[in-house]
């Protein structure tokens, strides 16, 4: 239990420092998206103030817009060092030695039933494993003591040698415990047993209620994904159009980068429930205390 409670522990770090490393890098993608259009943003209302069509809002808000993008990249540089420090702790092995690996993407976990995520966590947790232990040993402790009822017996007439008497006599007498059949010793066994069976019992119905309530806000976070992506596509069929409207010179530059955005902003959305789709599953795995099945691609 001890070597499996390690290994485990092993397993969460390096998972967690894998799935922060992922989610950090697919943020860097979008704000780095995000300032290449407060760039293009910025330049196309500087030659709008040129030719003075230019409010002082949008010239005000667009740079706005553009000290916020490079302040979100720098924030989120830092996070991406930490993570990969993190996984390289986690790893045992110097930062350096991860530049050059190529990573595979977080996979698709397969979310369990009620029943199967109650039957996994009961039959892998090793806090549940090390109940059950103690109550097998207060249970051995227990027959052990009732084993004693009937002792194996050496009766003697033995013959003794009585320096005290310088008689030779024969030995008699019976052990304590065949006489009263060691029941102090059984009721204090029996104690030690019932109150290892109620830990086992307060145990498993604190795993039961933890794995559902994770297992239910993984459920839950599943249609906000979908949601999410909905709209990203919507966005993208917007920005599809808008491209064409711009190729036709029927809308300025300020409206396609307008709609950039708004593809970028969904897409941020659809990052961000992923993440959090992605973090509650992980949290369930833990708590099941084995990997959950991943989805095959053509499923």
């Amino acid at each position: 239990l001890a070597l499996g409670e390690t290994t485990w522990r092993l397993y969460q770090a390096m998972g967690q420092a894998l799935l922060d490393r992922q989610i950090c890098l697919s943020r860097q993608a979008l704000v780095l998206q995000g300032l290449e259009l407060a760039k293009a943003r910025q330049s196309s209302v500087q030659v709008r103030e040129r030719f003075g069509v230019a409010t002082a809002l949008e010239i005000q808000s667009t740079a706005q817009r553009l000290s916020e993008a490079k302040r979100e990249v720098a924030e989120v540089e830092v996070a991406c060092v930490m993570a990969q420090t993190q996984l390289a702790e986690a790893l045992s092995v110097p930062v350096d030695s991860l530049t050059d690996l190529q990573w595979e993407s977080w996979p698709v976990l397969t979310l369990p039933t009620a029943e199967q995520a109650r039957r996994t966590a009961l039959t892998h947790r090793l806090d549940l494993a090390k109940k059950r232990a103690e109550y097998q040993l207060a249970e051995s402790e227990l027959q052990f003591e009732v084993a004693k009822q009937y002792p194996s017996l050496r009766l003697a007439p033995g013959v003794l040698w009585s320096q005290g008497d310088a008689i030779w006599q024969f030995s008699l007498a019976l052990p304590a415990a065949l006489l009263n059949r060691n029941h102090s010793a059984i009721e204090v066994a029996t104690a030690k047993r019932n109150l290892q069976a109620q830990r086992v019992y307060a145990k498993q119905s604190d795993i039961i209620g933890e794995v559902e309530s994770l297992r239910l806000r993984s459920v839950s976070l599943v249609q906000p994904l979908s949601m999410a992506e909905a709209a990203q596509q919507e966005a993208k069929a917007q920005l599809n159009l808008l491209s064409a409207q711009f190729d036709a010179g029927q809308i300025d530059t300020l409206t396609l980068l307008e709609g950039k955005q708004q593809w970028l902003l969904a897409s941020r959305a659809v990052l961000e429930a992923q993440s959090a789709l992605q973090r509650a599953s992980w949290a369930l795995e833990q708590a099941l205390q084995i990997p959950l099945p991943i989805v095959k691609p053509n499923e």
